[in-house]
């Protein structure tokens, strides 16, 4: 970029990092007709919608961002999440994980999160892979190797003849969701919730279609029996910090939790924003700057 371009590009910054999104949308969009490729900016554009609940729009920039930075991990990364908690589209948010790994065969969290929607798929041979070759990089991981032991432990067992029929529930529900059809969605989750009723994955699945439906009361309480049954998921922790910040503004608890995310994945962009935000909004400015910076540090 030329300076007047760096000059024009820190005025929009500002105005995200301050929280004026609609003016920030609004310069953004007079940049990105100049600058249409700027990957950058895209980015920063899919974000804003995302958290105006522009879900489509979102998703649009997201993948432009991708699309003039394909080796971007971060944009990857957050477009993939961005698949599978919007939009239950577990095949395209794979299909990224897989382009981080081309990129990164040794990356963690891409490794972790494959095994994850693996384990969700019923694919347990698949998942066992990702999860020993996390296995290999971080040995001192044992909740991984829980999940190995678990699911080896299970080949090993008779057949629980309930699993071809959660097996089948679960893919119809995803099929159903991806088609538009929440309730049918729903009522898919809640009949594999009756016969298992400790499948952490199913009751995150079942918040995030309550809340895309508009039970938001509902879908609270299954984001919380994920996380219980799951405390280790960040993706389910995610799921429900989200809730508590944005939609009940209870901003103290959403902070510890993004926290402990944090803990566990100190450079995850998403969690480092949503914190930086909480700071500017309970006026703690200096805080805040200080996760903006670790932001611009993973993603200049």
């Amino acid at each position: 970029m030329s300076n007047q371009n760096n000059n024009t590009y820190e005025d929009i910054k500002h105005l995200i990092d301050s929280g004026q999104s609609d003016a920030a949308i609004s310069q953004l969009e007079d940049f990105l007709k100049v600058h249409p490729d700027a990957s950058y900016a895209n980015f920063d554009m899919g974000i804003l919608h995302r958290e105006a609940g522009k879900a489509d729009s979102a998703l649009e920039y997201l993948e432009k961002a991708v699309k003039y930075e394909i080796d971007n991990i971060n944009y990857l990364k957050i477009l993939a999440d961005y698949y599978y908690v919007q939009f239950q589209d577990t095949e395209n948010a794979l299909g990224i994980y897989d382009r981080i790994l081309n990129i990164d065969p040794n990356d963690v969290d891409s490794l972790t999160i494959s095994g994850h929607l693996n384990v969700s798929m019923h694919e347990w041979d698949n998942a066992i892979d990702f999860y020993k070759k996390v296995l290999e990089i971080e040995p001192w991981q044992f909740e991984i190797k829980e999940y190995v032991d678990k699911l080896e432990a299970r080949g090993n067992k008779a057949e629980n003849p309930d699993d071809d029929m959660i097996e089948s529930l679960y893919r119809e529900g995803q099929d159903l969701a991806n088609a538009g059809d929440m309730d049918g969605a729903i009522d898919k989750m809640r009949s594999i919730l009756e016969k298992d009723n400790n499948l952490a994955l199913a009751h995150n699945d079942l918040g995030v279609l309550y809340y895309q439906s508009g039970r938001k009361d509902k879908a609270v309480d299954h984001y919380r029996e994920a996380v219980r049954l799951s405390p280790g998921n960040n993706l389910f922790l995610k799921n429900l910090a989200d809730f508590i910040c944005f939609e009940e503004g209870n901003l103290i608890e959403a902070f510890q939790i993004y926290l402990s995310i944090l803990k566990e994945e100190p450079t995850d962009v998403e969690t480092l924003l949503s914190v930086g935000i909480i700071n500017m909004q309970l006026d703690k400015t200096e805080d805040a700057r200080v996760f903006f910076k670790l932001i611009l540090d993973v993603e200049p």
